[in-house]
Order: structure tokens, then C-alpha cells, then sequence
């Protein structure tokens, strides 16, 4: 008599990880190319410049901080 087993849990778990990664990966890269398209893009390519910030990383310092022009100084802008 053979007996049938279910997937381990882990094993269900590891798909649907794989399933969100891949998710993510292809938002990340519609994300990158939509910034490629907009106004923010130059600041974009200026913040990719400081060591350790990446497409992604600049897009969200971006959101985040808004117009550059209300910080008086870079270490105004630095200390927000």
C-alpha cells in the first residue's frame, strides 16, 4: 500500500517565496524604467552617484524628500 504525501510546508513555502520574488524583481524593473521616463530622472542619476545607492534606493530618497530646494544646504539636507 502506497501511501501519498503532501508537499512539506517548506516546500510550498520556497514556491510561493520564488513566486514573490519574481513579483517583485519584475516591479522593481517597471519602476526603474518608469523613472527613466519622468522630470525626476537627473536627480535620480545624482543620487546613484553616492556610493550604495541604486536605481531603487534614489527613487525612494526622491519620494521621500520632495522638492531638494527647501533644504538651505547639503548638510541641511543630510541632518533631514
Amino acid at each position: 500500500m502506497h501511501s501519498r504525501r503532501s508537499k512539506s510546508p517548506w516546500v510550498v513555502a520556497g514556491c510561493a517565496g520564488d513566486a514573490a520574488a519574481a513579483l517583485l524583481e519584475e516591479l522593481d524593473q517597471d519602476l526603474i524604467a518608469q523613472s527613466k521616463q519622468c522630470e525626476w530622472q537627473p536627480l535620480i542619476d545624482l543620487l546613484r552617484a553616492l556610493r550604495g545607492v541604486d536605481y531603487l534606493a534614489a527613487i525612494t530618497i526622491r519620494a521621500e524628500i520632495g522638492d531638494l530646494r527647501r533644504f538651505r544646504s547639503a548638510p541641511q539636507f543630510m541632518a533631514y
